[in-house]
């Protein structure tokens, strides 16, 4: 009868133990199934993320490009305000001389 017992008691262990590894070899499979999980997820992110940065640059390179236009843009109409102020200054002095010019002429006959 103690043999039994003795019988019993090392087959529960063996069981109680097998029991245990299989308990553990489940979490650990659990843990290694949850990581992947999270380095699937992390990577997902890392690149939306690259992306998202990549779109940000282009917008800032379209941003830059815009802002060189106007910038050129405003300097050639500042050119062209330019010229059209000298073209008025000459106009003015043009029109300034004529109109001495001719009260000259009137000038020279009305005293002849």
């Amino acid at each position: 009868m103690e043999g039994q017992i003795d019988e019993w008691n090392v087959a529960l262990r063996q069981n109680i133990l097998a029991e245990l590894t299989q308990v553990k070899l489940k979490l650990l499979q659990q843990q290694k199934c949850r990581i992947l999980d999270e380095r699937e997820k992390s990577n997902e992110r890392m690149a939306r993320l690259t992306l998202q940065n990549e779109e940000l640059k282009e917008l800032v390179a379209n941003c830059e490009r815009t802002i060189a236009q106007k910038d050129s843009i405003i300097a050639n109409l500042t050119t062209s305000l330019n010229k059209q102020k000298n073209k008025e200054g000459l106009v003015r002095s043009f029109n300034q001389w004529k109109l001495r010019h001719c009260d000259e002429g009137e000038r020279s006959s009305v005293v002849a």
